[in-house]
């Protein structure tokens, strides 16, 4: 079901169960595996969305950007060990950012620009939250603010 976009409301507090947090962390731990590799191979990824600012569920999708122009075929020789399950090309307006999408198993992309991006476009990013391979280990702590879908802002509290 399609989630529309939230209406003004009022602050407020979301306390997470202790699987929450399990989700989390397992969640992190497959991105992780998927960013030491890009890393190995000289890329530089984020997570970002749900995954960076903690607010997963059992649908969530784990995204990771490379954030730079790379070579395609170099990124998928990186992923290959995971099980490349498919390959998009997307450009969601004629003068928008091209992209390419690499599907791994457990709902994980792994998007990267065919041309160089602009800082706004780079800026998408950040705005949804956006997380380093070095911030995925302390689920209780790394998490980042951002927007969410229904473009609510969600900022985590320790």
């Amino acid at each position: 079901m399609r989630r529309k976009t939230a209406t003004m409301g009022h602050q407020r507090t979301v306390t997470y169960e202790q699987g929450q947090w399990e989700l989390l962390g397992n969640f992190r731990q497959m991105a992780a595996g998927v960013m030491y590799s890009l890393g190995n191979a000289g890329f530089e990824s984020y997570v970002y969305g749900s995954l960076a600012r903690g607010d997963v569920s059992q649908g969530s999708d784990i995204d990771i950007i490379i954030p730079g122009v790379v070579r395609s075929f170099m990124v998928e020789l990186a992923l290959d060990e995971h099980g490349i399950t498919g390959r998009k090309l997307v450009q969601a307006t004629p003068g928008g950012l091209a992209k390419a999408h690499i599907y791994l198993p457990g709902n994980t992309m792994v998007t990267f620009p065919l041309v160089e991006p602009t800082t706004r476009e780079l800026d998408f990013y950040a705005f949804g939250g956006q997380l380093g391979p070095d911030g995925l280990e302390d689920v209780l702590h790394n998490r980042v603010p951002g927007v969410d879908k229904r473009l609510m802002l969600i900022e985590p509290m320790p």
